[in-house]
């Protein structure tokens, strides 16, 4: 898997992230409700600068149609 380029938010190191420093999950909201499907992405990052390891939280709501949530899960490899 290629990487891709980061920069350290605490230390200022420019890097490329692999799977080795980040990991990620998609959480489907299942309950019915006013607004309809969601998915929930987050993704954690953790600087592979040994003097830093310090890690960063993403989390992204994405509103959808139901049509969309199977691809969603197979593009981010879940």
């Amino acid at each position: 898997m290629a990487g891709s380029h980061w920069t350290c938010p605490f230390c200022g190191r420019d890097t490329t992230i692999t799977e080795h420093d980040s990991a990620g999950d998609l959480y489907e909201m299942k309950v019915r409700n006013s607004v309809g499907p969601c998915i929930l992405l987050s993704n954690f990052v953790v600087c592979p600068n040994p003097k830093c390891k310090k890690y960063t939280l993403n989390v992204t709501l994405y509103e959808c149609d139901k049509e969309w949530i199977p691809e969603m899960l197979s593009k981010n490899g879940i």
